[in-house]
């Protein structure tokens, strides 16, 4: 079984601003120049859905986003 590391203060997600994680959403992480694996769910989510994953994701990490 795969072994995860904790979301809470995750150094791959507190450099990026909620814009940055808004378009990884929106478009796959390859559209902000990460891994490929992501696909984009822009197409799956409204705006106000992506907005509340930006939400959620800064609330797990623990970290702020501007």
């Amino acid at each position: 079984m795969p072994r995860y590391s904790p979301f809470s203060g995750d150094v791959r997600v507190l450099p990026l601003s909620n814009e940055d994680i808004r378009l990884a959403i929106a478009k796959g992480c390859d559209a902000i120049s990460k891994s490929e694996l992501m696909p984009p769910w822009g197409e799956v989510f409204s705006e106000k859905g992506i907005d509340e994953l930006v939400l959620y994701l800064r609330q797990l990490c623990g970290c702020e986003g501007n």
